[in-house]
């Protein structure tokens, strides 16, 4: 699911609750978080559900938070008063989820839960109410938080900053957002960046690589020409492989949005 009308990234963390305790009781949420379990019984789902919908779109609920937690940080939280048990001491780590999580599985649970669909309605009465200035800053926000987060799998914070492209891209100029990520050091493999586009550009990598090199911007060899190089667009790395160098084009954050641009042009999308 992409970036939808109703985003939760509009929404602020005492909106969520209030949305929350309109439709029913989830008193867990808390600065910890709500488990697996309160989640569904919330939404009146299996556990197993929840679990599906977390795995198919994880790099959707990372936007709003890591939900991951290690044993250091369980150690830190000792009993935990918000599910009212004490951790036990062989568990290494579990999923918590915050109130933006909440409102996302209602998102994806609006078609099987009476209780999502409701909560969903409220989203979309709150965003209603306000304006294209406030939902940007919103969205950058979010995704200023999100690249504060440590351990993120290789190419989910590419594939939340197209999201959130395609998100801005509607309400008004990208100016804003171009420059809040277009000057990052975060590279990107072209075949990575391709996995994330899918959905949007529907081009693989192999695809990909060739409307590239149609397009003048990379040779025979998969390389970028110089002039591209040198806007910024791209970084060539060297990785020793068995003794040998091998080059590597890697897109910039500014290189990522232009290229996403430039094909969005080139198949007329």
């Amino acid at each position: 699911m992409e970036l939808q009308s109703y985003s939760v990234g509009y929404i602020s963390d005492d909106r969520a609750m209030d949305i929350i305790s309109r439709v029913g009781s989830l008193a867990f949420v808390g600065e910890i978080g709500a488990t697996k379990d309160n989640v569904a019984d919330f939404f009146e789902v299996s556990p197993r559900t929840i679990e599906r919908f977390l795995k198919e779109n994880r790099a959707d609920f990372l936007l709003y938070g890591d939900f991951r937690k290690t044993k250091k940080q369980l150690r830190k939280l000792g009993t935990d008063k918000f599910v009212g048990t004490k951790i036990p001491r062989k568990l290494t780590k579990i999923n918590l989820f915050n109130k933006k999580h909440i409102m996302l599985f209602a998102c994806y649970l609006s078609q099987s839960s009476g209780v999502a669909k409701k909560v969903v309605q409220y989203l979309i009465e709150a965003e209603s109410l306000m304006d294209s200035d406030t939902k940007i800053e919103a969205l950058l926000r979010s995704l200023g938080d999100l690249t504060k987060t440590e351990d993120l799998p290789p190419g989910i914070l590419n594939k939340v900053y197209m999201q959130v492209y395609e998100e801005v891209q509607k309400l008004k100029p990208l100016v804003s957002f171009a420059e809040s990520i277009g000057n990052t050091e975060n590279l990107i493999s072209i075949g990575d960046f391709s996995k994330s586009t899918k959905n949007s550009l529907g081009l693989g990598r192999n695809k990909l690589f060739q409307e590239m090199r149609y397009d003048g911007i990379l040779n025979f060899r998969n390389m970028p020409y110089q002039n591209f190089i040198n806007s910024g667009y791209f970084k060539v790395v060297t990785r020793v492989i068995n003794e040998r160098c091998i080059y590597q084009p890697m897109l910039t954050g500014k290189g990522q949005i232009w290229l996403y641009k430039r094909m969005k042009k080139r198949l007329g999308i």
